[in-house]
């Protein structure tokens, strides 16, 4: 596993952690190895601002472990039409 991955073990076992675009909302699973949005370019976020804890949902807005919000819940331009 590169440096500065987490693995999060879910309920079955696996690794279930995720990255985030914060422009387009587009997610990428950790082990993907992703560091820019496919559709967009934009960095991608791995894990909470504030407290580094690792996203676990896709669809996350906010941090499970902080509370911080992640990304806004409307990206830039309204999103997709």
């Amino acid at each position: 596993m590169p440096d500065g991955e987490q693995k999060v073990a879910g309920r079955n076992g696996s690794s279930r952690a995720y990255k985030l675009c914060p422009q387009c909302e587009n997610f990428s699973h950790l082990s993907e190895g992703h560091i820019f949005c496919v559709v967009c370019g934009t960095k991608l976020i791995e894990g909470c601002p504030s407290c580094s804890a690792p996203i676990r949902s896709p669809m996350a807005r906010f941090c499970t472990a902080c509370g911080t919000k992640i990304i806004s819940s409307t990206p830039p331009g309204g999103g997709w039409p």
